[in-house]
Protein backbone atom coordinates (compact mmCIF):
# COMPACT_ATOMS: atom_id res chain seq x y z
CA UNK A 1 0.00 0.00 0.00
CA UNK A 2 2.69 2.38 0.63
CA UNK A 3 4.80 1.33 -2.65
CA UNK A 4 1.10 2.22 -4.71
CA UNK A 5 0.47 5.48 -2.63
CA UNK A 6 3.74 6.31 -3.79
CA UNK A 7 3.91 5.27 -7.70
CA UNK A 8 0.24 6.94 -7.80
CA UNK A 9 1.41 9.97 -6.33
CA UNK A 10 4.24 10.22 -8.75
CA UNK A 11 2.10 9.24 -11.74
CA UNK A 12 4.10 6.29 -12.45
CA UNK A 13 2.52 3.55 -14.24
CA UNK A 14 4.96 0.51 -14.60
CA UNK A 15 6.66 1.21 -17.82
CA UNK A 16 7.53 4.85 -16.15
CA UNK A 17 8.46 3.57 -13.15
CA UNK A 18 11.15 1.45 -15.37
CA UNK A 19 12.32 4.46 -17.20
CA UNK A 20 12.53 6.39 -13.69
CA UNK A 21 14.90 3.96 -12.26
CA UNK A 22 16.84 2.93 -15.83
CA UNK A 23 16.43 5.12 -18.56
CA UNK A 24 14.85 8.52 -17.73
CA UNK A 25 15.48 10.04 -21.23
CA UNK A 26 13.75 6.88 -22.70
CA UNK A 27 10.25 7.86 -21.40
CA UNK A 28 10.51 11.61 -22.67
CA UNK A 29 9.71 13.09 -26.06
CA UNK A 30 12.71 14.29 -27.60
CA UNK A 31 14.59 14.74 -31.14
CA UNK A 32 18.19 13.74 -31.88
CA UNK A 33 18.81 12.03 -28.43
CA UNK A 34 17.79 15.47 -27.25
CA UNK A 35 15.22 17.10 -24.89
CA UNK A 36 14.04 20.59 -25.30
CA UNK A 37 11.96 22.37 -22.68
CA UNK A 38 10.59 25.91 -22.95
CA UNK A 39 10.95 27.49 -18.91
CA UNK A 40 8.72 30.52 -18.75
CA UNK A 41 8.43 33.27 -16.15
CA UNK A 42 5.67 35.56 -16.05
CA UNK A 43 4.41 37.84 -12.56
CA UNK A 44 0.64 36.79 -12.66
CA UNK A 45 -2.50 38.92 -11.73
CA UNK A 46 -0.21 40.70 -8.90
CA UNK A 47 2.11 42.27 -11.26
CA UNK A 48 1.42 44.64 -13.57
CA UNK A 49 1.84 42.91 -17.35
CA UNK A 50 1.46 39.43 -15.29
CA UNK A 51 0.88 37.89 -18.55
CA UNK A 52 4.46 39.09 -20.09
CA UNK A 53 6.93 36.61 -19.92
CA UNK A 54 9.99 38.28 -18.06
CA UNK A 55 11.98 35.13 -17.89
CA UNK A 56 12.70 33.17 -21.25
CA UNK A 57 14.77 30.17 -21.04
CA UNK A 58 15.05 27.03 -22.91
CA UNK A 59 16.63 23.72 -21.00
CA UNK A 60 18.11 21.49 -23.33
CA UNK A 61 19.03 17.50 -21.88
CA UNK A 62 20.55 15.31 -23.55
CA UNK A 63 18.55 11.98 -23.55
CA UNK A 64 21.42 9.82 -21.89
CA UNK A 65 21.81 11.87 -19.78
CA UNK A 66 25.78 13.55 -20.88
CA UNK A 67 25.22 16.84 -20.98
CA UNK A 68 22.43 19.97 -20.46
CA UNK A 69 22.92 23.11 -21.47
CA UNK A 70 20.39 26.17 -20.44
CA UNK A 71 19.74 29.15 -23.22
CA UNK A 72 18.52 32.61 -22.08
CA UNK A 73 16.70 34.18 -24.61
CA UNK A 74 16.36 38.20 -24.37
CA UNK A 75 12.00 38.79 -23.87
CA UNK A 76 12.97 41.92 -25.97
CA UNK A 77 13.78 40.38 -29.57
CA UNK A 78 11.16 40.89 -32.25
CA UNK A 79 9.39 38.53 -33.17
CA UNK A 80 7.96 39.89 -36.82
CA UNK A 81 5.15 37.31 -37.14
CA UNK A 82 3.51 37.77 -33.51
CA UNK A 83 4.80 42.48 -34.83
CA UNK A 84 5.73 42.33 -31.12
CA UNK A 85 8.27 41.34 -28.48
CA UNK A 86 8.25 37.27 -28.18
CA UNK A 87 7.51 38.19 -24.35
CA UNK A 88 4.10 38.73 -25.45
CA UNK A 89 3.70 35.62 -27.31
CA UNK A 90 2.17 33.95 -23.92
CA UNK A 91 -0.24 36.35 -23.36
CA UNK A 92 -1.16 36.63 -27.14
CA UNK A 93 -1.95 32.75 -27.15
CA UNK A 94 -4.08 32.47 -24.30
CA UNK A 95 -6.11 35.49 -25.25
CA UNK A 96 -6.87 33.99 -28.78
CA UNK A 97 -7.66 30.19 -26.83
CA UNK A 98 -7.49 29.01 -22.98
CA UNK A 99 -4.02 27.24 -23.51
CA UNK A 100 -3.07 28.69 -26.44
CA UNK A 101 0.03 30.42 -24.66
CA UNK A 102 2.21 27.83 -24.24
CA UNK A 103 1.93 26.77 -27.87
CA UNK A 104 2.36 30.01 -28.98
CA UNK A 105 5.43 30.66 -26.74
CA UNK A 106 6.59 27.31 -28.21
CA UNK A 107 6.35 28.00 -31.74
CA UNK A 108 7.79 31.84 -31.39
CA UNK A 109 10.62 30.43 -29.68
CA UNK A 110 11.44 27.90 -32.23
CA UNK A 111 11.64 30.59 -34.92
CA UNK A 112 14.11 32.30 -32.80
CA UNK A 113 16.73 29.90 -31.55
CA UNK A 114 16.40 27.30 -34.78
CA UNK A 115 15.63 24.53 -32.16
CA UNK A 116 12.08 22.22 -32.09
CA UNK A 117 10.45 22.22 -28.22
CA UNK A 118 8.86 19.53 -26.67
CA UNK A 119 7.72 20.47 -23.70
CA UNK A 120 6.97 24.00 -21.95
CA UNK A 121 6.47 25.29 -18.17
CA UNK A 122 5.47 28.49 -16.77
CA UNK A 123 5.70 29.84 -13.62
CA UNK A 124 4.33 32.43 -11.80
CA UNK A 125 6.58 34.71 -9.23
CA UNK A 126 4.45 33.79 -6.22
CA UNK A 127 4.96 30.13 -7.28
CA UNK A 128 8.52 30.41 -7.69
CA UNK A 129 9.13 31.64 -3.98
CA UNK A 130 6.96 28.87 -3.14
CA UNK A 131 9.04 26.25 -5.02
CA UNK A 132 12.08 27.63 -3.36
CA UNK A 133 10.83 28.02 0.16
CA UNK A 134 9.38 24.30 -0.34
CA UNK A 135 13.39 22.84 -0.15
CA UNK A 136 14.29 24.94 2.59
CA UNK A 137 16.24 27.68 0.17
CA UNK A 138 18.99 28.19 -1.85
CA UNK A 139 22.50 28.94 -1.75
CA UNK A 140 23.42 31.11 -4.41
CA UNK A 141 27.21 32.37 -5.61
CA UNK A 142 26.34 36.90 -6.21
CA UNK A 143 28.61 37.02 -8.93
CA UNK A 144 29.26 40.80 -8.49
CA UNK A 145 27.65 43.27 -5.90
CA UNK A 146 24.76 45.44 -7.04
CA UNK A 147 22.58 48.22 -5.61
CA UNK A 148 18.44 48.41 -6.89
CA UNK A 149 16.54 51.19 -5.37
CA UNK A 150 13.41 50.84 -7.60
CA UNK A 151 12.73 47.38 -6.84
CA UNK A 152 8.88 47.50 -7.22
CA UNK A 153 6.52 46.70 -3.99
CA UNK A 154 3.87 44.01 -5.29
CA UNK A 155 0.84 45.85 -5.23
CA UNK A 156 1.85 49.14 -5.37
CA UNK A 157 2.86 49.47 -9.12
CA UNK A 158 0.48 52.44 -9.72
CA UNK A 159 -0.03 54.12 -5.81
CA UNK A 160 0.06 58.11 -6.40
CA UNK A 161 2.04 58.11 -3.64
CA UNK A 162 0.16 61.36 -2.07
CA UNK A 163 1.33 63.10 -5.13
CA UNK A 164 5.00 62.81 -4.77
CA UNK A 165 6.31 63.42 -8.16
CA UNK A 166 9.24 60.37 -8.26
CA UNK A 167 6.29 57.86 -6.95
CA UNK A 168 9.15 56.78 -4.07
CA UNK A 169 6.22 54.78 -2.47
CA UNK A 170 6.08 52.35 -5.62
CA UNK A 171 9.87 50.87 -4.77
CA UNK A 172 12.20 49.81 -2.22
CA UNK A 173 15.62 49.48 -2.39
CA UNK A 174 17.32 45.96 -2.34
CA UNK A 175 20.97 45.26 -2.25
CA UNK A 176 23.45 42.21 -2.95
CA UNK A 177 27.32 41.59 -2.25
CA UNK A 178 29.71 39.24 -4.17
CA UNK A 179 29.65 36.09 -2.45
CA UNK A 180 27.78 33.44 -1.38
CA UNK A 181 24.59 34.19 0.43
CA UNK A 182 21.41 31.66 1.28
CA UNK A 183 18.22 32.87 -0.07
CA UNK A 184 14.22 32.22 0.49
CA UNK A 185 12.10 32.45 -1.90
CA UNK A 186 11.85 36.04 -1.55
CA UNK A 187 14.78 36.81 -1.72
CA UNK A 188 15.65 34.98 -4.39
CA UNK A 189 12.71 36.67 -6.16
CA UNK A 190 14.36 39.93 -6.08
CA UNK A 191 17.50 38.74 -6.95
CA UNK A 192 16.93 37.64 -10.44
CA UNK A 193 13.98 40.10 -11.21
CA UNK A 194 16.01 43.24 -10.36
CA UNK A 195 16.57 45.82 -13.60
CA UNK A 196 17.75 48.82 -11.95
CA UNK A 197 21.00 48.42 -10.68
CA UNK A 198 23.96 50.73 -11.90
CA UNK A 199 26.41 49.53 -14.59
CA UNK A 200 26.17 45.70 -16.07
CA UNK A 201 23.82 44.91 -13.66
CA UNK A 202 20.99 46.61 -14.87
CA UNK A 203 20.92 45.46 -17.76
CA UNK A 204 18.40 41.85 -19.03
CA UNK A 205 21.75 40.47 -19.92
CA UNK A 206 22.79 40.13 -16.53
CA UNK A 207 19.47 39.46 -14.72
CA UNK A 208 19.51 36.48 -17.73
CA UNK A 209 22.40 35.09 -16.21
CA UNK A 210 21.30 35.90 -12.33
CA UNK A 211 18.10 33.67 -13.44
CA UNK A 212 19.95 31.04 -14.57
CA UNK A 213 22.44 30.95 -11.51
CA UNK A 214 18.91 30.50 -9.11
CA UNK A 215 18.10 28.09 -11.19
CA UNK A 216 21.11 26.05 -11.46
CA UNK A 217 21.58 26.33 -7.08
CA UNK A 218 17.84 25.03 -7.02
CA UNK A 219 18.96 22.13 -9.27
CA UNK A 220 22.31 21.73 -6.71
CA UNK A 221 19.92 21.87 -3.40
CA UNK A 222 17.01 18.94 -4.69
CA UNK A 223 20.07 16.75 -5.44
CA UNK A 224 22.22 17.32 -2.39
CA UNK A 225 19.06 16.95 -0.02
CA UNK A 226 17.83 13.65 -1.54
CA UNK A 227 14.54 15.10 -1.94
CA UNK A 228 13.26 12.06 -4.25
CA UNK A 229 13.15 10.35 -1.22
CA UNK A 230 12.10 12.20 1.48
CA UNK A 231 8.33 11.84 0.82
CA UNK A 232 7.55 15.03 3.17
CA UNK A 233 8.97 17.50 1.32
CA UNK A 234 9.00 16.30 -1.81
CA UNK A 235 5.20 16.44 -1.42
CA UNK A 236 5.39 20.52 -0.05
CA UNK A 237 7.81 20.81 -3.36
CA UNK A 238 5.36 18.75 -5.63
CA UNK A 239 2.38 20.87 -4.06
CA UNK A 240 4.15 23.83 -4.95
CA UNK A 241 5.00 23.00 -8.37
CA UNK A 242 1.48 21.80 -9.23
CA UNK A 243 0.43 25.32 -8.13
CA UNK A 244 2.44 27.36 -9.45
CA UNK A 245 3.01 26.11 -13.06
CA UNK A 246 1.28 25.49 -16.42
CA UNK A 247 2.90 22.65 -18.59
CA UNK A 248 2.20 20.10 -20.61
CA UNK A 249 4.67 17.40 -19.05
CA UNK A 250 2.86 15.04 -17.35
CA UNK A 251 3.87 14.28 -13.81
CA UNK A 252 5.24 11.43 -14.44
CA UNK A 253 7.23 13.02 -17.40
CA UNK A 254 8.41 15.77 -14.59
CA UNK A 255 9.65 13.29 -12.37
CA UNK A 256 11.71 11.88 -15.58
CA UNK A 257 13.15 15.03 -16.97
CA UNK A 258 14.33 15.97 -13.06
CA UNK A 259 16.29 12.81 -13.11
CA UNK A 260 17.23 13.26 -16.48
CA UNK A 261 18.43 16.25 -15.46
CA UNK A 262 20.16 15.63 -12.33
CA UNK A 263 21.94 12.63 -14.02
CA UNK A 264 23.58 15.97 -16.51
CA UNK A 265 24.59 17.99 -13.74
CA UNK A 266 28.44 17.02 -13.87
CA UNK A 267 28.53 18.49 -17.65
CA UNK A 268 26.29 21.66 -17.63
CA UNK A 269 26.75 24.54 -20.40
CA UNK A 270 25.47 28.06 -19.63
CA UNK A 271 24.47 30.07 -22.72
CA UNK A 272 22.74 33.83 -22.56
CA UNK A 273 22.50 35.18 -26.27
CA UNK A 274 23.70 39.03 -26.00
CA UNK A 275 24.22 42.20 -27.93
CA UNK A 276 27.70 43.50 -28.85
CA UNK A 277 29.32 44.22 -25.42
CA UNK A 278 32.52 46.48 -26.83
CA UNK A 279 33.65 46.98 -22.90
CA UNK A 280 34.27 43.54 -22.18
CA UNK A 281 35.33 42.87 -26.55
CA UNK A 282 32.59 40.61 -26.65
CA UNK A 283 30.80 40.11 -29.33
CA UNK A 284 27.04 39.11 -29.57
CA UNK A 285 24.25 38.22 -32.24
CA UNK A 286 21.87 41.02 -31.43
CA UNK A 287 21.45 44.63 -31.80
CA UNK A 288 19.55 47.40 -31.20
CA UNK A 289 17.52 48.76 -33.93
CA UNK A 290 16.28 52.86 -34.60
CA UNK A 291 13.26 52.70 -32.17
CA UNK A 292 11.02 54.93 -34.96
CA UNK A 293 11.17 51.56 -37.01
CA UNK A 294 9.11 49.68 -34.54
CA UNK A 295 6.88 52.16 -33.02
CA UNK A 296 9.02 53.77 -30.32
CA UNK A 297 9.69 49.80 -28.64
CA UNK A 298 13.00 49.34 -27.23
CA UNK A 299 13.66 46.05 -29.13
CA UNK A 300 16.42 43.82 -30.35
CA UNK A 301 17.01 41.98 -33.42
CA UNK A 302 19.84 39.65 -35.33
CA UNK A 303 22.83 41.68 -35.62
CA UNK A 304 23.20 39.48 -39.01
CA UNK A 305 20.26 38.89 -41.59
CA UNK A 306 17.16 36.72 -40.28
CA UNK A 307 17.80 34.19 -37.95
CA UNK A 308 20.97 32.08 -39.44
CA UNK A 309 23.73 32.68 -37.92
CA UNK A 310 21.70 32.80 -34.26
CA UNK A 311 20.65 28.90 -35.12
CA UNK A 312 23.84 27.85 -36.40
CA UNK A 313 25.25 29.38 -32.93
CA UNK A 314 22.75 27.79 -31.18
CA UNK A 315 23.34 24.36 -32.74
CA UNK A 316 26.73 24.50 -32.40
CA UNK A 317 26.78 24.97 -28.50
CA UNK A 318 24.23 22.07 -27.92
CA UNK A 319 26.47 20.01 -30.20
CA UNK A 320 29.18 21.28 -28.25
CA UNK A 321 31.59 21.36 -31.04
CA UNK A 322 34.53 24.11 -31.97
CA UNK A 323 34.03 26.90 -33.48
CA UNK A 324 31.06 28.83 -31.77
CA UNK A 325 32.87 31.78 -31.34
CA UNK A 326 33.85 32.33 -34.79
CA UNK A 327 30.29 32.31 -35.60
CA UNK A 328 30.12 35.93 -33.40
CA UNK A 329 32.33 36.95 -36.15
CA UNK A 330 30.95 36.94 -39.28
CA UNK A 331 31.60 40.34 -40.28
CA UNK A 332 35.20 39.62 -39.18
Amino acid sequence: WWGYQRLAFYDLQPAKLWYLLTDPGAGLKGIKERTNILLLGVGGNTHEGGDLTDTIMVLSVDKKGNDSVLLSIPRDIWAADLKAKINSAYANGEAKKPGGGLTLSKATVEQIIGLPLQYGLLVDFNGFKSIIDAVGGIETWVADSFTDSKYPIAGKETADCAGDPEYSCRYETVSFTQGSEHMDGDLALKYVRSRHAGGEEGTDFSRNRRQQAVLLALKQKVLRIGIITDFRRLKLLWQAVDSATTTDLTAGETLLLGRLFGLASSHHRSVVLTQDEPQKGTPGLLIHPPEQLYGGAWVLVPKYDGFTAIHRYIACVIENTSGCDQILNLEN
